[in-house]
């Protein structure tokens, strides 16, 4: 192997940390783009993925990782211990052997590359499967067509959310108008940065329930960040008295970005989206067991328990990763998908990624959810982390997606498009 050319990956664990060569001689990076289809978001729990190819010989070591084949031509293996998408094989259906095939690596987890050519345009696939544009709008591309037109939205009760196999599948039901049905919480980094705010101010004193966001009744999707305030928020509302309480109808939950390193390689990319959800308000698929099912066309889940992590179901294959101490991932132990992250000091505030949610026809269908979720704009959470742990082009590349994702969100409308090659 080419000590010059080599690139180094690794997930959260360790598990994967190998090293690889770039597909024939082609530069790593030059020829990735973002791909925003049903089967990557539902896959990985985000929003959208990217690959680089990566050389088929010698294959690369799949000690450590589980395999879920998404068709008869793709699988997908990802870290049996943290979750961590890592590698996509492309091959003919009837080809058995892994170094016939044409293997591609999940950016987020190179920690070291060699010299490469960054993109010279921004690429996007399949956007017209996020019925709204999903996350290309934040992601400056360039070329036809739009994705394709979601139905007027209408209010639904129940927001539904499933990983690709289903084996993990959620209900989701609107916040409560009552303060009290709602956890306090302190601020997270997408509000207030951790690096330059102090942690008085980041505990969140006057409780003020940050992740409820109430928008005028007359907008079913935000064009840019709307200021949102609590009723209760007085102080706010007097330094801005243009906005009033009284206007603002409809509640949602808040969601943004992510490019911590630990989202990145428990996910295996830089661009992690979460919504934040009260517990009480998420059910969880309880499977059945297949000797008191008499129907057999009952599908693996059977009915719903609100969401405790205490009183899980063995047979529930939802695997839990400790990241640091205290903080905890989920994710689907038969396809990885991330699902939770939740932690011992708002236990009732959870995380749930964005990409397995899908709404229904009635309430826009969108991959963004914008009847359910209000988009946080003004920042990516822990965007200072987007080189943490890495060297060479690799860390060129993750500054430059995050810097690309922090331009987008800044200047671009929600609703308009990126450009799909």
């Amino acid at each position: 192997m080419d000590a010059a050319r080599n690139i180094t990956i690794s997930c959260h664990c360790g598990a994967a940390r190998q090293t690889l060569l770039p597909k024939e001689h082609n530069d790593l990076f030059s020829q990735v783009s973002f791909c925003h289809c049903d089967t990557c978001r539902h896959s990985t729990g985000l929003l959208c993925t990217s690959y680089a190819p990566v050389a088929s010989h010698p294959p690369p070591s799949l000690t450590g990782l589980q395999s879920h084949s998404t068709s008869s031509t793709s699988t997908r293996y990802f870290c049996s211990t943290c979750g961590c998408h890592v590698f996509r094989a492309k091959h003919a259906s009837t080809l058995s052997f892994p170094a016939e095939w044409d293997w591609e690596v999940a950016t987020g987890v190179i920690t070291d590359a060699p010299e490469s050519r960054l993109p010279e345009q921004w690429h996007h696939h399949h956007v017209q499967d996020t019925q709204d544009g999903g996350l290309s709008p934040f992601l400056l591309a360039s070329s036809p067509p739009r994705p394709s037109q979601s139905p007027p939205s209408v209010d639904d009760d129940i927001l539904q959310a499933s990983c690709h196999c289903t084996s993990i599948s959620l209900q989701i039901t609107p916040p409560s108008p009552d303060p009290k049905d709602n956890p306090d919480s302190p601020y997270p980094d997408l509000l207030l940065p951790y690096h330059s705010t102090p942690p008085h101010t980041v505990s969140n004193p006057s409780n003020e329930k940050w992740y409820l966001r109430l928008v005028p009744s007359s907008s079913s999707s935000t064009s840019k960040q709307e200021e949102v305030y609590l009723p209760d928020d007085t102080a706010q509302q007097q330094q801005n008295p243009t906005r009033s309480p009284k206007t603002e109808t409809k509640t949602r939950y808040l969601s943004g970005t992510c490019a911590c390193q630990p989202c990145r390689l428990t996910s295996g990319f830089e661009i992690q989206t979460w919504a934040f959800i009260p517990r009480r308000n998420i059910s969880i698929s309880i499977p059945h067991s297949s000797s008191s099912s008499s129907n057999p066309d009952q599908p693996a889940w059977a009915k719903y328990q609100p969401l405790d992590f205490t009183n899980l179901p063995a047979n529930l294959p939802l695997s839990t990763y400790e990241s640091s101490p205290g903080r905890k991932r989920e994710f689907c132990a038969v396809c990885g998908a991330t699902i939770f992250w939740h932690d011992d000091f708002r236990p009732d505030l959870i995380d749930v990624s964005v990409g397995l949610f899908r709404p229904s026809a009635n309430s826009g269908g969108g991959a963004r959810a914008e009847n359910w979720l209000e988009w946080w704009t003004e920042r990516v959470s822990f965007s200072e982390d987007a080189s943490k742990g890495r060297t060479g082009e690799a860390k060129t590349w993750g500054e430059g997606v995050i810097r690309l994702l922090e331009e987008g969100l800044r200047t671009r409308r929600v609703g308009q498009p990126a450009k799909e090659h």
